[in-house]
């Protein structure tokens, strides 16, 4: 049975643009990131994401998360252990100048891998 909503327990920040209509068309940009950063989806290897079998598991954006968790879960026989950090970060591409740095950044980011803060590698005790 699932538990009773509690407000002390369940709120979360809206990370949603105030007055924007998400109803209307438009180009998105999604960030979501493994339970406690594990490295679950393969490796950045000479500058270059190099998916494993987890990694190669996808859905629609809608059920992406729980569609993956599910999956990933079942072959690790791991089931109900997360395995996404709670909530996402979104960003609304709002003209071609914004569309470009996102395209960039994502082409970018594994070469960055090394030296990128979120690297648990480069996490200090």
């Amino acid at each position: 049975m699932p538990s009773k909503f509690d407000p002390q327990k369940h709120h979360r920040r809206s990370i949603r643009l105030q007055g924007y209509d998400y109803a209307q068309s438009g180009a998105y940009y999604v960030t979501i990131v493994a339970w406690h950063r594990e490295r679950l989806f393969g490796e950045v290897v000479n500058g270059e994401m190099r998916l494993n079998k987890f990694g190669l598991v996808a859905t629609i954006i809608r059920s992406y998360k729980s569609a993956v968790a599910y999956r990933i879960n079942l072959m690790r026989r791991t089931q109900g252990i997360p395995v996404w950090q709670r909530n996402y970060w979104e960003h609304i591409i709002r003209n071609q100048q914004d569309l470009q740095n996102k395209t960039d950044y994502i082409e970018a980011n594994p070469m960055l891998w090394d030296e990128d803060d979120e690297n648990p590698s480069n996490v200090k005790p």
